[in-house]
């Protein structure tokens, strides 16, 4: 879809501030136990990735809305904060619940995600 790491950026800062983006594994590499891994590369005027990340949230498609819950709160004009219990659905009926804590901001008339923790 993207051709450029400049267009996934593009893309990405529709929805999340340049902050988060810049502290999140979309950066152009990771460093994990002293090892520096390209995420993303561009060759022949194609985006790639490299398979360790690409999939490494793909499990994270049997969300289910139903037994999901979300609640706002420090609500002002310009921001909130998101305390979130999404819930997963593996074999049919293995659900694993993630607590997630957010922070949404309003920049340029745009509601933006500006924080993201998954909880343990």
């Amino acid at each position: 879809k993207f051709k450029s790491f400049k267009e996934l950026k593009e893309h990405l800062l529709k929805y999340m501030t340049e902050s988060l983006l810049n502290n999140t594994s979309y950066n152009y590499s990771t460093t994990i136990n002293g090892n520096t891994i390209t995420s993303y590369y561009e060759k022949d005027g194609n985006l790639y990735c490299n398979s360790w990340a690409k999939g490494s949230n793909i499990e994270r498609t049997n969300y289910s809305i139903d037994d999901s819950t979300f609640a706002v709160s420090n609500i002002s004009e310009n921001s909130f904060n998101a305390d979130i219990k999404a819930v997963y659905i593996w074999d049919g009926s293995r659900k694993v619940t993630v607590p997630i804590k957010a922070g949404i901001v309003k920049e340029n008339n745009k509601w933006l995600l500006n924080t993201y923790q998954e909880e343990q």
